[in-house]
């Protein structure tokens, strides 16, 4: 197993929650690219993780208020050792 899906396996988004539905609303009502949400959705994921961010950025350019959009993040460390951390859904910042 590599590093990269170890770590896949300790984060995760919060997949069925209103906050995530909220994400998926987002990305597509502000992209303007033609890739499906949940054909990027474990790209977004890897970035946070290996980069240790709170957030990702689409480009001004990829975007249909033609500005940089960051969607924040926030992670919820689990109480118990072993549990996965889940990565919700804050909002967007432009």
């Amino acid at each position: 197993m590599t590093g990269r899906n170890f770590k896949r396996n300790e984060y995760q988004f919060d997949y069925f929650s209103e906050n995530f539905y909220q994400l998926e609303q987002d990305y597509n009502r502000l992209t303007k690219s033609d890739e499906p949400f949940f054909a990027i959705v474990d790209s977004i994921l890897d970035f946070i993780i290996e980069n240790h961010k709170n957030y990702f950025k689409l480009p001004a350019h990829l975007t249909t208020l033609q500005q940089d959009c960051y969607f924040q993040f926030k992670i919820q460390y689990a109480e118990e050792k072993g549990l996965i951390k889940k990565i919700v859904y804050q909002g967007i910042k432009n």
